[in-house]
């Protein structure tokens, strides 16, 4: 089983330290939520885990490779990237998009195009998109063109998803299908790591928390083990209020 891990990683950009000492393990059959305030380097984290940041000191490691330095299409076959979701302004069909996840496995003999062409089926069939597959991607709405990448990334198959923020902007049932459709990739042996502003989105959704500010890990650990108010204030400076029913993490707070 591959595992990405960082060791004692720390990133200075232009003499400003991002990343302070961080060491974390990640692993299939694990959905983990990075949480933190704005700037607290959680982008940073995750671009070094996937190797298109090297790191100052320390190192980050996808299996047994060193992730900034590993070719490239093995990485691309290791680990899948979901970035914050933005409109596509251009007329591409759905299916054209999601088949862009299979560039690093190209299709130069029949059996590569068969087995590219059974991925890219599986994967909009994962996200719901059978009957938007023909559709121009600038007439969709934004919660469609979200599944539509999440499609993308899941086309690729790898062992690894990594999920940057992309819940922005969507409301909130666009937001619960796209980390739904995560989950559900986790639940079938992927690992996938996701940057989370919603607290009461990674209690629902992840295994474990990870909790980060001024480019440190503060604690990590299972939702209910590390989702207190005590945590929340000295995160993000709110006053917090956690509730517990049946088995349900909820939170709510304020300045």
């Amino acid at each position: 089983m591959t595992v990405i891990t960082l060791e004692n990683v720390s990133l200075d950009i232009n003499g400003a330290g991002i990343l302070d000492n961080i060491d974390l393990t990640l692993r299939a059959g694990e959905l983990v939520a990075l949480v933190g305030p704005n700037g607290a380097g959680k982008s940073s984290l995750m671009k070094c885990a996937l190797g298109a940041i090297a790191p100052t000191t320390g190192r980050a490691r996808i299996g047994d490779d060193d992730a900034a330095t590993m070719d490239v299409t093995k990485r691309a076959r290791l680990a899948g990237y979901l970035p914050q979701i933005r409109p596509t302004a251009w007329p591409v069909i759905v299916e054209d998009i999601v088949a862009l996840g299979r560039y690093a496995y190209g299709a130069t003999t029949t059996l590569a195009r068969n087995e590219n062409d059974t991925a890219v089926a599986a994967a909009i069939s994962a996200c719901g998109l059978d009957n938007l597959r023909q559709r121009r991607a600038d007439t969709l709405s934004g919660g469609e063109l979200a599944r539509v990448h999440c499609a993308r990334a899941f086309a690729a198959n790898a062992p690894f998803l990594f999920a940057d923020e992309v819940t922005n902007s969507l409301d909130p049932a666009g937001q619960l299908d796209v980390l739904q459709l995560i989950r559900d990739h986790v639940d079938n042996g992927a690992g996938a790591l996701a940057i989370l502003h919603d607290i009461n989105l990674a209690a629902t959704f992840a295994d474990r928390i990870v909790w980060m500010k001024k480019g440190r890990i503060h604690a990590e650990g299972p939702p209910r083990d590390t989702i207190t108010a005590s945590r929340l204030n000295d995160i993000f400076a709110v006053r917090a209020q956690v509730h517990h029913a049946n088995g349900a993490i909820s939170v709510t707070y304020r300045k």
